[in-house]
């Protein structure tokens, strides 16, 4: 989730969710969207921010990433395919709560969470809880959608 954006001097800098860095020029982007959660608002809003020409992007937990224009349409697919798979996964999952059975086909189908398994202990532990709110804001947008027909 963007929190916000400021303009300094030539080179608007802007806020944004959770991105660690990893050995080798590797990292792992989780969207954060919890419940409530509305796609169309958010890729707006990434769309908007791209149009803006940011220079810089700082993520919580990492620091700052100097090239926002191309993490920012990263995160833009990213937020796509989570729709994909997580709307695949409501339609064919058997289960009551299709969480586990999306976060397992997030884990190999997002190419920015192959790294999660370089995480530390500690960091997964976390990264589950979040990652389950993520899905469940998902969950949540897509059913608002189907009702609303």
């Amino acid at each position: 989730a963007l929190l916000t954006m400021s303009c300094k001097e030539d080179m608007p800098l802007m806020v944004a969710g959770v991105y660690l860095s990893l050995p080798q020029d590797g990292f792992y982007l989780r969207p954060a969207t919890p419940p409530k959660f509305f796609l169309n608002i958010a890729l707006q809003s990434v769309d908007s921010l791209v149009a803006c020409h940011p220079g810089a992007i700082c993520y919580a937990h990492f620091g700052i990433n100097k090239d926002a224009v191309k993490m920012l349409k990263i995160h833009r697919k990213q937020l796509l395919l989570w729709e994909k798979v997580i709307e695949d996964e409501m339609n064919n999952c058997s289960l009551k709560d299709p969480v586990d059975a999306c976060m397992q086909r997030l884990m190999e189908e997002d190419p920015l969470m192959a790294a999660f398994d370089q995480l530390t202990p500690d960091i997964k532990e976390r990264e589950i809880y979040f990652l389950r709110n993520s899905i469940s804001g998902y969950i949540g947008y897509l059913e608002f959608l189907k009702d609303a027909k």
